[in-house]
């Protein structure tokens, strides 16, 4: 009875979440065509104010798939997408972010397909190219390509930002921390990579994180075959 009750509320407050993040949206769009119209009078702060609204977006959208992870199994689709389009659709979400600063991205050897939730995918991708953003400085660069493996596709994302300092490489996906980075850089809430992580191992997509301070940071995305998710689905 008692679980029933905590199902229950748990099922409440997902379905609060996901209606407050619908509704928050429409301000937010309304003050991005406000802002729209003052850019072509050149507002001189329209542009500052237009990478803050995507990052509220950004966080937002956060909000929402938090919520969604709770229950992740309820719409999960998996199916076969196109890694191209999986990153092309990340890099356009993140993209004022890169302008901002003047980064340079550079795609290639993206012609593959592969099976998993494409959804969740882009999720845990965002996460990784938001925090290419913010840890790249002016006129930095970020790099993604895709390699072939016999059994498993998998997707480099890698940036020449501030890196990642030893210590704190096998604690970035751990909940609520922030690192060095964090918090002398920015304001950091330390979920991002913790959900993304926690998304990633319940759908079989390996990541892993290398990095050198004050040189690099790479990211690696596994996407395994079809036959290999289902097979692990069942040993859950």
């Amino acid at each position: 009875e008692k679980t029933a009750v905590y199902r229950e509320n748990m099922d409440e407050l997902l379905d609060y979440i996901t209606k407050w993040v619908h509704e928050i949206k429409i301000p937010l769009s309304v003050c991005e065509l406000i802002l729209e119209h003052a850019a072509d009078k050149q507002w001189p702060s329209a542009g500052e104010m237009k990478v803050e609204l995507a990052r509220t977006r950004f966080l937002v959208n956060q909000v929402l798939h938090a919520g969604r992870a709770m229950d992740y199994s309820r719409n999960l689709s998996i199916r076969e997408f196109s890694i191209k389009e999986l990153v092309l659709g990340a890099v356009k979400r993140s993209g004022i972010f890169f302008r901002e600063k003047n980064i340079e991205i550079h795609t290639s050897n993206l012609g593959y397909s592969v099976v998993n939730d494409e959804k969740w995918a882009a999720y845990i991708l965002d996460q990784i190219l938001h925090n290419a953003g913010k840890y790249t400085g002016q006129n930095g660069s970020v790099t993604i390509h895709a390699e072939k493996q016999p059994e498993s596709v998998k997707l480099l994302i890698k940036d020449n930002g501030v890196g990642i300092g030893r210590q704190d490489q096998r604690r970035i996906f751990d909940k609520g921390f922030t690192g060095e980075n964090g918090r002398r850089r920015t304001k950091s809430t330390g979920m991002g990579l913790y959900y993304a992580k926690k998304m990633a191992d319940r759908l079989g997509i390996g990541i892993d994180v290398s990095s050198k301070q004050n040189e690099y940071t790479e990211f690696v995305l596994t996407f395994y075959k079809l036959s290999d998710y289902f097979e692990r689905d069942k040993n859950v």
